[in-house]
């Protein structure tokens, strides 16, 4: 998954990796700390890959799909990473709530992936 995610346009990775990883500490810190840390905290965890010439441009705007795919692959990573080690104290109780989001997500993308299909028949 990681290979897959690593050949798609990755700017997402990094607001991703700000607002899942970085966001609870990030309060306190200025924006240039911000920046250097969400690299480093979403490559922990396997969800950024940055671009394909290794730089990170935390500067550069996403569009919504970009975003969701970026959001998709992360925490499918997240995933992984929590069902093969449960002994890190995640129980299926602290995933219901995130797994129902998550759901309520997909259905939202799918809808907003049938309104833009209908705008423009020539994307399929």
């Amino acid at each position: 998954m990681l290979n897959f995610f690593k050949s798609f346009y990755h700017p997402a990775t990094v607001i991703l990796g700000m607002t899942l990883i970085v966001a609870p500490a990030a309060i306190a810190q200025q924006p240039q700390q911000i920046e250097q840390a969400a690299p480093q905290k979403s490559m922990t965890y396997g969800c950024f890959a940055g671009y394909p010439d290794d730089t990170f441009r935390g500067d550069q705007p996403v569009s919504r799909y970009e975003f969701a795919a970026g959001l998709s692959a992360c925490l499918d990573q997240i995933r992984q990473l929590i069902e093969s080690s449960p002994s890190q104290g995640v129980t299926k109780e602290d995933l219901t709530v995130p797994a129902a989001q998550l759901e309520r997500s997909r259905q939202e993308l799918d809808n907003l992936r049938d309104r833009l299909d209908t705008l423009d028949p020539e994307s399929k």
